[in-house]
């Protein structure tokens, strides 16, 4: 970069910030550790084994989204599997116990839906029809100023330490300083001492697996989606034998 145009970049920066106005999300990098790190294996080491079962778990199913959109499909699909390897065969009526991407796209869901996936990707709400679709039960929750960070917190850990009860999320790329916007990952993990969550990101061919500071991951999920509702997480498991 040139010394003019470092100059020029520094003046935006600070007119930005004596008038108040947020950086835009491109602007903002997260302090992400990548899960394959030595500090991210050591983050993991020191996690609470009650704190990170379900990356055990899911990561028997762990797959990467076959197509650009299909972020949603993939989360969706790893959940799925888990939930039927415990399930048996009571979720899908006797059928085969394993789920691909193109069969969980091809679930009883309006051909305008399929298009609309295809072409953009899913929303929350969409997500969540799509698996109690699956005889799931789905707690869809958005990170809204009624639902803060510590809430946040709370909640998925909660979640995580459950057994058999999963968490996809939903968040913008941009404010964790990666490429793209609107992406749907499950989350595998929660570290107290550092305060981060392990994202098991489905588009792994491009980003790898991260620990991401919890204030992070909200301002991430906080962010309006192309239809206007800020993004969030869901809260998924089995009608049967939860317990």
């Amino acid at each position: 970069m040139s010394k003019l145009r470092q100059q020029w970049s520094l003046i935006i920066l600070l007119f930005v910030l004596a008038a108040g106005t947020a950086l835009p999300a491109q602007w903002i990098s997260a302090e992400l550790i990548t899960a394959d790190s030595s500090q991210g294996t050591r983050i993991f080491n020191t996690t609470q084994q009650k704190n990170k079962g379900d990356y055990w778990k899911l990561s028997q199913y762990f797959m990467t989204q076959q197509s650009k959109t299909f972020c949603g499909i993939a989360s969706a699909t790893i959940v799925l599997n888990t939930l039927n390897h415990r399930q048996a065969s009571a979720l899908h009526n006797n059928s085969a116990l394993w789920v691909n991407q193109t069969q969980v796209f091809n679930t009883h869901m309006p051909i305008s839906f399929k298009k609309e996936v295809r072409q953009q990707g899913m929303r929350l709400d969409q997500l969540a029809t799509l698996l109690r679709k699956h005889d799931l039960i789905v707690t869809q929750r958005f990170a809204s100023s009624s639902n803060d960070i510590n809430s946040m917190r709370q909640e998925l850990m909660a979640a995580l330490r459950q057994p058999h009860v999963y968490v996809i999320i939903n968040y913008d790329r941009s404010v964790l300083g990666q490429e793209g916007h609107g992406h749907f990952s499950p989350l595998g993990a929660y570290n107290q001492k550092h305060d981060r969550f392990l994202v098991m990101d489905v588009a792994n061919n491009r980003y790898p697996m991260v620990w991401v500071k919890a204030k992070d991951l909200y301002r991430a999920m906080h962010q309006p989606s192309d239809h206007g509702h800020v993004r969030g997480w869901l809260v998924v498991y089995a009608k049967i034998n939860k317990a």
